[in-house]
């Protein structure tokens, strides 16, 4: 995972491709928590946290005024 700075320094295609690796890191955490394979609840958390700052990461770009 990469920290909210290091986030804002990559460009749109990247963080597509960071959200795309986040969610499915985090269904991979939902599918072995559900069965019983893993005990780390907080993995999903985690990704789900991360998930949300990439997202706003994204709208941020969005919003910025272009030069």
């Amino acid at each position: 995972m990469l920290t909210l700075q290091e986030l804002r320094k990559l460009d749109t295609a990247k963080l597509e491709k960071e959200l795309k690796n986040a969610k499915i890191r985090m269904n991979a955490a939902k599918f072995s928590l559900r069965t019983n394979q893993d005990k780390k609840s907080h993995v999903v958390y985690a990704e789900k946290t991360y998930i949300a700052q990439i997202e706003t990461v994204k709208s941020e770009l969005a919003n910025q005024p272009k030069v």
